[in-house]
């Protein structure tokens, strides 16, 4: 019955718009209605459409958002600065700004089995209740560069500055996800 009720609205579209700072609407005949989804910067406005129709529907629930992200800074020398968002539907937005291999905004996607791994990894007791900076001040190092990392689970949300020696269950985590990002077919959208 619920198959045969959405086939019968085949006229409706549905748009997925993802958007930064501006508020972009869309509106077309008689339906318009619109849920904002929010992950740090970055809002996605999902707007249901219909043409010509008086039928209302039930609004679509998508819940898109970053499940880990890493900003890594520079150092006196050619270290990489970049960021990376993972996102939960297996987007991973990759921004370089210097000394990497993919230079401006690239998108890719990553397998589920794939996203299911690094949030195990992510989700470890000692990374969730373990320190949020490492290693403490007195053994910082001024030419290093730093890698701050976010991680979101249905717990908690995390935030991780790394100047030099993270935990093991940490050097796991990021090798791993460079594992996984050097693999991924990235496709560049803005240099």
């Amino acid at each position: 019955m619920m198959l045969k009720s959405l086939l019968s609205f085949s006229f409706l579209s549905f748009i997925i718009i993802f958007c930064s700072a501006s508020n972009v609407i869309f509106k077309e005949n008689q339906i318009s209605t619109e849920t904002t989804i929010g992950s740090f910067n970055q809002s996605i406005k999902l707007i249901e459409m219909a043409k010509g129709s008086d039928t209302v529907l039930p609004p679509a629930v998508f819940k898109i958002d970053t499940i880990l992200r890493i900003e890594q800074s520079g150092c006196y020398g050619k270290c990489e600065v970049y960021e990376l968002n993972i996102l939960n539907d297996g987007t991973a937005i990759w921004n370089g700004f210097q000394h990497t291999r993919l230079k401006g905004l690239n998108v890719a996607r990553i397998e589920r089995g794939e996203i299911n791994e690094l949030m195990m990894l992510a989700s470890t007791n000692s990374i969730l209740n373990g320190p949020e900076i490492y290693p403490d001040k007195n053994a910082y190092i001024a030419d290093f560069p730093n890698k701050k990392i976010t991680i979101k689970n249905t717990a908690k949300v995390k935030s991780i500055e790394i100047n030099n020696s993270p935990s093991p269950d940490l050097k796991k985590l990021i090798s791993k996800i460079e594992f996984v990002v050097d693999h991924l077919e990235w496709k560049n959208i803005s240099n």
